[in-house]
């Protein structure tokens, strides 16, 4: 747990750091925080993203002295969330916790309230999570290729649930479909855990 401390210490201060500018004296470095910090969360509640923030944002706390709380901004694939973050004082008192989606919304919809270059900097690495193919359990393939025969088969497209699009899994499903060429129904939810 050392670590831990010593790691949240640091990203505290980078934070502060890059948030207050070369301005900032050292002796106002020393008084941060002073009051609470606003970690946005551009998901749905549940999420992935939302669940690392209510992990670190504990811990956080303790170290820093002040409460942490996370706010759930869903919306565009992260990027309304994104815009608000992007919006708020540079004092290093609003954070935001962003997942792949701020590297593809702007991709994908070049003309964003947010330019990702320009009006965010990047902290660091929080987590890093991996994808999965799940299914109902109602669907009779046990394997990959049976599971490719089957959407191919009579009475399809499949359908794949996706928290948006322009998502990581909104554009892994399509990829998917195109590489086993097959067609597919895609619904979207409010979240990566609800409908």
């Amino acid at each position: 747990m050392p670590q831990v401390h010593h790691c949240l210490k640091v990203l505290a201060l980078l934070i502060f750091g890059l948030a207050a500018g070369p301005a900032l004296s050292p002796a106002l470095a020393v008084e941060y925080p002073t009051r609470p910090i606003t970690i946005i969360v551009p998901y749905a509640p549940g999420g992935p993203g939302d669940i690392a923030v209510r992990i670190i944002s504990d811990r956080m706390s303790q170290v820093l002295g002040q409460p942490i709380v996370a706010e759930n901004v869903p919306g565009a694939g992260g990027m309304v969330g994104a815009a608000r973050a992007a919006r708020a004082a540079p004092d290093g008192y609003t954070l935001l916790m962003h997942q792949n989606g701020l590297a593809i919304a702007p991709v994908l919809y070049p003309k964003q309230a947010v330019d990702v270059a320009r009006d965010l900097t990047a902290v660091g690495l929080v987590n890093a999570s991996y994808s999965f193919l799940v299914g109902s359990p109602k669907i009779p393939a046990k394997t990959f290729p049976e599971l490719v025969a089957w959407m191919r088969g009579p009475g399809k497209p499949a359908k794949f649930a996706h928290p948006g699009i322009g998502t990581l899994a909104h554009l892994q499903a399509i990829m998917l479909a195109r590489a086993v060429d097959v067609e597919v129904t895609f619904i979207g939810y409010k979240g990566a855990d609800r409908p």
